[in-house]
């Protein structure tokens, strides 16, 4: 699994190799789906997140 730090790399990288409105809204969005899903999966690793969560 990939780190927040790792992702939101990655996603810089993408915007600053084209630096397009749509690479940035590409970029911003990614990396709200996957800090989002690193917050779930280290709740669920602490043991808690709710079933409704998962």
């Amino acid at each position: 699994m990939l780190s927040e730090g790792r992702a939101r790399d990655m996603l810089e990288e993408l915007f600053r190799a084209c630096g397009c409105y749509l690479c940035k809204e590409i970029t911003l969005e990614y990396f709200a789906e996957i800090t989002e899903r690193l917050a779930k999966e280290k709740l669920k690793v602490e043991g808690r997140l709710s079933v409704a969560d998962r």
